[in-house]
């Protein structure tokens, strides 16, 4: 599975400033089969760093289910977990 993790912005809602502010959710989409989404951050950050962190660890916690140790997230591709 090729993933990659995509930060998507938005103006925050309930702002009352003439530039409102930005908002941050984390996306990790699967490559491999037609870009398609497999995760979505549930929540925003105010910054993208944190939004982008948000989707590491879920990558994390993913690969740790599947027994891939603990491998950094951004390594996933073409790695198979150990017997």
């Amino acid at each position: 599975m090729a993933a990659r993790i995509r930060i998507l912005v938005a103006h925050a809602q309930g702002s009352r400033s003439p530039v409102p502010a930005l908002v941050y959710k984390a996306e990790v989409i699967d490559e491999d089969a037609a870009p398609s989404s497999l995760w979505l951050c549930s929540h925003d950050h105010v910054e993208p760093t944190a939004a982008q962190q948000c989707a590491r660890d879920w990558i994390a916690r993913v690969r740790r289910a599947l027994g891939f140790g603990g491998l950094d997230p951004m390594e996933m591709q073409g790695t198979q977990p150990s017997a």
